[in-house]
């Protein structure tokens, strides 16, 4: 009994192991491909403006580019230590009120930066709660 019950226990620490390291896998998957990317397009960015022949309006569009990359680059940055805070308790988040309008349009601006889209051109459309009860 007490070896069945040893080994039960021993194959729920390995399953919970097991768990752990997919999970940190798949993290680590994640976390370099949101690094590579905007990497790769600054490293092409920096071989096209090395050619002599590139017009000036072209060098800008590619300076902009790579300030957007670089942007990027510190965002994921930034998430990933404030998730490590969090995780380490060293960040405890009240309960607060969040103005969702002023937080979709945050995700918005974001999205379409990332995606390299006018924001103009994704329309949102949110009700307030006051709206909401009327249209029930």
């Amino acid at each position: 009994m007490v070896i069945t019950t040893v080994l039960v226990l021993f194959t729920v620490f390995l399953v919970r192991e097991i768990l752990e390291v997919r999970r940190q896998t798949s993290f680590i998957d994640s976390v370099t491909h949101e690094l590579k990317s905007p990497l790769a397009s600054l490293k092409l960015c920096a071989e096209t403006l090395a050619r002599q022949e590139l017009e000036a309006e072209r060098r800008e569009q590619l300076r902009v580019m790579m300030l957007e990359d670089v942007d990027r680059l510190i965002t994921v940055i930034d998430g990933i230590l404030l998730a490590s805070r969090v995780g380490q308790g060293r960040i405890v988040r009240e309960d607060t009120k969040v103005e969702l309008k002023d937080l979709v349009a945050r995700c918005v601006t974001a999205m379409a930066r990332g995606h390299r889209i006018d924001p103009a051109t994704i329309a949102v459309d949110l009700l307030s709660q006051a709206e909401h009860a009327e249209a029930s």
